[in-house]
């Protein structure tokens, strides 16, 4: 029915182009014709604001001229991938199942530090969730102590749930009779890597994916900033600190 509904409406409109005369080529044209190649173009450079940030973006990833039909080579990729830097967090013996704890695992895998935490904060799973959340913690506060890196800069690359030694207990059953049940245990493996901003940018399929990836990078630089500024500040402390303490032994 619609196909047949789309040709009447088609052909309706061939006969009021028909039968207004001169206007016909034109009204013709415009219904058949296809989009113009200067406003496809227009329309893929939308999500820059400014030209400023076009340059920017230009500056950060020289491979975001590449079209969508060409792709990055994977040994360039690997290249990239290998001079990340990575921490990894684990929790052991969890009295949870491992099926329940993979789902939860799931659920952050391949998401920022920033949009992880929050994830698990309004997260369904009352139990899993809050012990995923504080080995996340814990890995994001070793990247800080070994790297200095900000939460923003750093990846969930991998999270995963594998089954720890079941506990064997009764299992109380009908008419007097007993059985064996298991108490299922579970280890979790979470690893975070640092960010390569320009690679994602670059692979992202989607004009609105590479806006996304622009607007975490714009964070991530603003956060590793006051990171560094703050450890600046407390590494002149200590000397300041070590500097008193020569002079009251010296005197």
């Amino acid at each position: 029915m619609t196909t047949c509904s789309s040709m009447l409406l088609t052909h309706r409109m061939a006969s009021l182009c028909v039968g207004n005369g001169s206007k016909t080529n034109s009204l013709w044209s415009v219904i058949r014709k296809p989009w113009a190649s200067s406003y496809v173009g227009q329309q893929s450079n939308s999500y820059f604001s400014t030209k400023i940030e076009r340059k920017e973006v230009d500056a950060l990833s020289p491979m975001m001229e590449i079209t969508e039909r060409k792709r990055i080579p994977p040994h360039v990729v690997a290249r990239r991938v290998s001079r990340l830097r990575s921490v990894s967090g684990k929790e052991k013996n969890i009295r949870h199942s491992p099926w329940r704890m993979n789902l939860v695992c799931q659920f952050i895998s391949g998401l920022t530090v920033p949009e992880a935490l929050v994830q698990l904060e309004f997260c369904e799973k009352k139990r899993g969730a809050p012990i995923l959340k504080k080995v996340l913690k814990r890995t994001k506060n070793l990247a800080d102590i070994r790297y200095g890196m900000a939460p923003s800069q750093l990846q969930v690359h991998t999270c995963f749930a594998t089954p720890g030694t079941p506990l064997k207990r009764i299992k109380i059953m009908g008419r007097g009779r007993s059985g064996v049940k298991h108490r299922k245990h579970s280890h979790i493996h979470l690893s975070l890597r640092e960010t390569d901003f320009a690679l994602e940018m670059a692979r992202a399929p989607t004009l609105k994916k590479k806006q996304k990836w622009y607007q975490r990078y714009l964070i991530a630089a603003q956060d590793a900033a006051l990171q560094q500024k703050e450890q600046e500040e407390i590494k002149k402390l200590q000397e300041e600190q070590e500097q008193k303490e020569k002079e009251s032994e010296t005197s």
